[in-house]
């Protein structure tokens, strides 16, 4: 299950970071602005990043519930991006993914040793680190096709975005149902 998520956050995400800058010149935000998106991007992923244990240690989240309001929140962004037509509209919603992007990729291991414990974390991050790698060299020429083919950016993001709330939700249904039968099996042995 692991291997899947993290082929589709592949496919999903590396997109976004490939055309970002290319879809605000295509949209009139001059040079050199479009460029400091990354800039802010990777700034809030680093206060994402740094932030985000914080919420798991505090029992205000789980790792999964983490990882998938994260992968939900930048599919969001991506899916509502596409509406935004200014610079200050596309620095606003690329702040926002970088720190939803710092909150659920380093989740990702937590959420790994959860799934498949610790014995088989290190195998499973083989395996998963190899479906990573397939999905960023798949993700990034089929969202090219779907730039090529539609001749929009806006088709890419929606592409993309939809593809990291899917990912999130997956993740949201396969820990409630975690969940579930761990409440089960304990009420059982009870």
């Amino acid at each position: 299950m692991m291997c899947f998520i993290e082929l589709i956050i592949a496919i999903g995400f590396y997109p976004t970071l490939l055309f970002l800058s290319a879809r605000a010149i295509s949209i009139g935000i001059p040079e050199p602005l479009p460029t400091t998106l990354f800039t802010i991007l990777g700034a809030c992923s680093v206060i994402g990043r740094t932030t985000h244990g914080v919420i798991i240690d505090r029992k205000v989240l789980t790792a999964p519930q983490g990882l998938a309001i994260g992968l939900i929140c930048c599919g969001l962004v991506n899916i509502f991006s596409i509406f935004s037509s200014s610079y200050i509209g596309l620095a606003i919603a690329y702040a926002i993914f970088g720190l939803c992007n710092g909150m659920y990729h380093p989740l990702l291991t937590v959420v790994q040793k959860e799934f498949v414990g610790a014995q088989r974390l290190p195998q499973s991050q083989g395996i998963c680190h190899l479906f990573r790698a397939i999905g960023g060299l798949i993700g990034t020429p089929l969202t090219g096709f779907i730039f090529d083919a539609s001749r929009s950016y806006s088709a890419c993001y929606l592409y993309s975005g939809c593809l990291l709330f899917i990912d999130g939700f997956i993740i949201a249904v396969v820990s409630c149902v975690r969940k579930r039968q761990s409440a089960t099996a304990t009420s059982a042995e009870g």
